[in-house]
């Protein structure tokens, strides 16, 4: 019977983060931080913005991903209640 609760507990958690009620919003750079990578190469930056709604959301990109990004830029990323995600290639969308 546990197992069968940790198991439905797991399937709702797992549903709702891959529910596609997200909305696409736009979204403002608010500022840009460096990641602890364990050594892996390439380094990761983490990308954190803001929706208009307040809501703040934060990506771990490659250095790559970045080229010609700045704080206030404006990029796309999708909003579900006070959940912000951004694209993968956050900067490459303007």
């Amino acid at each position: 019977m546990l197992t069968g609760l940790v198991v439905g507990v797991y399937w709702l958690k797992l549903d709702r983060e891959l529910s596609d009620d997200f909305v696409p919003v736009d979204a403002w750079i608010i500022g840009f931080s460096t990641t602890d990578n364990d050594g892996g190469l390439p380094p990761f930056i983490a990308v954190s913005a803001r929706s208009a709604t307040g809501a703040v959301g934060q990506r771990k990109v490659s250095p790559d991903r970045l080229r010609g990004c700045q704080i206030g830029d404006k990029i796309a990323a999708s909003q579900r209640g006070t959940d912000l995600k951004l694209s993968p290639s956050p900067c490459r969308e303007n």
